[in-house]
């Protein structure tokens, strides 16, 4: 053990990120895209692939302008390398989380100034579920949650090293930030830049030809695309900062609304159970002048509180928080007497056993039935070493802290046996798209009943036909279509050509088994000779 800690010293954060990137990929296309939003963002960058308009991304025929291209973009390029695939879907997303880890370490390494708490940082930042949760189905978070903290990074870089070239990088990340969700990456530089600024000054406050070299750069990187689409039609002014700014904050109408306490109670559950570490210390920063610690708590704080306001609410929205979690439990974490530490690595064992006691059990106990194949076994035969090494070293708090972080990675490899073990609760279509394969004619049609299901179009690389018999998610955005193209994809369940006997010939009907017994359905079932059920699907052909 001696030897290979002299083999390993100065060269832990490469380790690290070695052990994360196996942990990461191992598998990683071992399930299929799942619904809803990694189906969506899948399925818009493989439409990109196809057709090589890269400027107006199209969901199933229709253009979809709901976020910016930067994600699309780097999904697109991952299938010109590995072939369109659920692995090359998230391959970049693993990439993110990557450059993560790398970043939060030196951002901890500039706020504290010594390698012990920026290596802590990484194994607590890495033991959080959250983290591990944003890794697994493609979304913009995990890359906007990687632009904030590297402009966080650089503008802390900026200031205390005084070189105005991290100025560049800032307004650079910020505006790729910018093209990946839109204003809301402004939220976490707005609460914490003030704050660095304030901590290390700076002798020159006047603006200079590097603020407007800065903000240049910003622009070009950030408004080409917005500019371009309003010039080609002025309503997407009204789109982009009513719709998609304005009414996604104030308004439910995108079906994400939660109370307002939902994140300060989530948050807590993807740290576990660091959080409660940190708040039992809140009030070492009471009445002392401003210091890192305090920059870490408005940094929660306030980025919590600006989410909570919002009326759209998603698990991963938070994803920008948990850096500063990170770093603030490695900073109490050195404030802990040896004693206090030992304490918290049995709440780590305690907690670790639960998690592996649960995942062991649930097979037994749960009404939905579980299969446990070989690695998910060897997945739980890992985590089963870490905690009885834990349990051997459990007065040596420091390795609980390497422990916490190497369970959760096994975890997140024993998530992507289980999912693509159970694709029905994955929500991934995959078997459903093998047999849709196997029983559609060769230039037959898929119809789809009263629901968007990307991941089917993805699956059988065909474009699928949904037929709208009042499902709210088919309310589709056709102001921008330039012609009717679109409604070859898109079909009212009441127009003319649906009632048409021809209209069925040569096709696959697929439909929810909780929609089966709709009336208008029913009288479509007789067009079809058989039926199959799978999983929450049923597939009539002939």
């Amino acid at each position: 053990m001696e030897a290979l800690r002299k083999l390993f010293a100065g060269r832990e954060l490469y380790v690290i990120t070695v052990v994360a990137a196996v942990a990461l990929f191992i598998n990683l296309g071992g399930w299929g895209i799942t619904e809803t939003s990694e189906a969506r963002f899948a399925e818009i960058s493989y439409e990109m692939y196809q057709s090589g308009d890269y400027l107006h991304p199209r969901l199933l025929g229709i253009q979809h302008y709901h976020k910016p291209p930067v994600v699309y973009w780097l999904t697109a390029i991952a299938y010109h390398l590995f072939g369109p695939s659920a692995f090359a879907a998230r391959f970049f997303l693993q990439i993110a989380v990557l450059l993560q880890i790398i970043l939060v370490y030196h951002l901890a390494l500039l706020f504290f100034n010594n390698r012990q708490p920026a290596l802590l940082t990484v194994l607590f930042y890495l033991s959080f579920t959250g983290v591990a949760i944003s890794s697994r189905a493609l979304t913009t978070d995990a890359w906007l949650n990687t632009f904030i903290l590297g402009a966080v990074y650089f503008q802390a870089k900026r200031r205390i090293s005084r070189k105005v070239i991290w100025f560049y990088a800032v307004c650079f990340l910020l505006g790729l930030g910018f093209m990946t969700k839109g204003p809301v990456v402004f939220v976490v530089p707005v609460i914490v830049f003030p704050l660095i600024n304030y901590r290390w000054p700076l002798p020159s406050k006047a603006f200079t030809w590097h603020n407007a070299g800065g903000i240049a750069l910003f622009s070009i990187t950030a408004l080409p695309w917005y500019i371009y689409l309003v010039a080609q039609n002025p309503l997407f002014f009204d789109y982009f900062v009513v719709e998609h700014t304005i009414n996604r904050f104030s308004t439910c109408h995108f079906n994400r609304n939660q109370p307002f306490w939902f994140f300060f109670a989530l948050l807590p559950v993807i740290t576990v159970p660091w959080l409660f570490l940190n708040i039992n210390r809140i009030k070492d920063y009471f009445h002392r002048p401003l210091a890192e610690g305090h920059i870490l708590w408005i940094w929660i704080g306030g980025a919590l509180l600006f989410f909570s306001l919002s009326a759209s609410k998603l698990i991963l929205y938070i994803l920008p928080v948990l850096p500063a979690v990170a770093m603030l439990t490695a900073l109490n974490w050195e404030k802990l007497t040896r004693e206090k530490q030992a304490k918290w690595n049995v709440v780590l064992f305690i907690y670790h056993g639960m998690v592996l006691a649960a995942l062991l059990l649930t097979p037994i106990f749960s009404p939905i039935q579980l299969h446990f194949n070989t690695g998910m076994w060897i997945s739980a035969g890992v985590m089963a070493i870490l905690l009885l090494y834990q349990l051997y070293n459990i007065s040596a708090p420091f390795r609980g802290i390497w422990v916490a972080a190497l369970f959760t990675m096994s975890l997140t490899g024993f998530s992507t046996f289980f999912l693509g073990n159970h694709p029905g609760l994955a929500n991934d279509t995959l078997p459903l798209a093998k047999f849709v394969e196997e029983v559609l004619p060769p230039d037959g049609k898929i119809l789809v009943y009263n629901k968007r299901l990307p991941s089917l179009a993805f699956n059988t690389k065909r474009m699928i036909i949904s037929v709208d018999a009042g499902d709210n998610n088919l309310k589709r955005e056709t102001m921008f279509e330039e012609n009717g193209q679109w409604k070859d994809y898109l079909m009212d369940a009441t127009s003319e050509e649906v009632k048409n006997d021809k209209f069925f010939a040569g096709s696959v009907l697929v439909v929810r088994q909780s929609e089966m017994n709709d009336a208008r359905f029913r009288a479509w079932s007789d067009h079809y000779s058989h039926k199959r059920p799978l999983d929450k699907w049923v597939v009539y052909y002939n």
